[in-house]
């Protein structure tokens, strides 16, 4: 820890590789991933107070990784600099700790579909908050990885960093050139699409539980279109089934969010649950 309220020392980072990471628990994480390379950390009082004291509660591999990282942050008592040296505005939610972080490399897609049995593509799902929302989920139902189209997704940023509450730091966040060609590659390597679309007639639950009673280890990719305009029309065709999350009619849609985590927890107990015919 180093202390200093001079701001000759900071600097700010602005290149396309880099950004400011912000909130207690999205830098706590950052901090335990060894992967994560930091330009800087700075932390009021408060902050790095709160980095000391959730260090007992990791792992003693993360315990190891953070406590030698310590002595990158910098404390600053003054809210005013602090404001000044990461560019944040007064309506982030900083909670006295920021670093300027380099963005992860994401494993090749090659291989992560040759080890993988779930994932969760977003067809050019634009919102980050939504984003973040959505791997936060993907940790909780064990997907495996979240892949995005490069044209109309959102790179890694602050707002994905912090609504995701670490998870971007172990779920892998992977943006590719076209959706519909990989599609096509993972239904040649077994791989069972399902796209979700509220005007189908195909429920997801009887779905998934059908699917699963009929095979042992189905890997799946599972597909939510964006906010506005949901699928695309040759993501849909490309499609194997397309199915819809029941809800009251009084609704049109669910939050894309909302439909993700619901997409996850449903797959996960239909797989364990569902009683496998041999």
């Amino acid at each position: 820890m180093k202390n200093s309220n001079k701001n000759s020392k900071y600097y700010n980072k602005t290149n396309k590789d880099y950004y400011w990471m912000y909130g207690k628990h999205t830098v706590l994480h950052a901090l335990s991933n060894p992967n994560r390379k930091f330009l800087q950390i700075i932390a009021s009082l408060n902050g790095y107070d709160f980095i000391q004291e959730n260090i007992k509660t990791l792992s003693k591999i993360n315990r190891e990784i953070i406590s030698n990282r310590l002595n990158l942050i910098n404390i600053v008592k003054d809210k005013e600099l602090f404001t000044k040296i990461t560019k944040l505005s007064s309506e982030n939610v900083i909670q006295g700790i920021a670093a300027n972080i380099k963005k992860l490399i994401q494993p090749d897609i090659n291989e992560i579909i040759s080890i993988g049995k779930k994932f969760l593509m977003l067809d050019k799902v634009s919102d980050p908050h939504n984003i973040g929302a959505i791997i936060r989920s993907a940790e909780a139902f064990s997907f495996d990885a979240i892949i995005v189209p490069n044209d109309g997704s959102p790179e890694e940023n602050a707002t994905i960093a912090k609504s995701a509450a670490g998870s971007i730091e172990r779920i892998p966040y992977i943006s590719i050139v076209n959706l519909v060609q990989l599609i096509r590659k993972l239904k040649s390597q077994n791989y069972i699409i399902i796209g979700l679309d509220g005007s189908s007639s195909e429920d997801i639950t009887a779905l998934l539980f059908d699917l699963n009673n009929k095979k042992c280890e189905l890997k799946k990719v599972f597909i939510l279109g964006n906010e506005e305009n949901g699928l695309r029309k040759l993501v849909r065709e490309n499609c194997d089934f397309i199915a819809k999350i029941n809800i009251n009619n009084t609704l049109e849609s669910l939050n894309v969010s909302n439909a993700a985590a619901i997409t996850m927890y449903t797959e996960q107990i239909s797989s364990k649950f569902s009683v496998k015919v041999i």
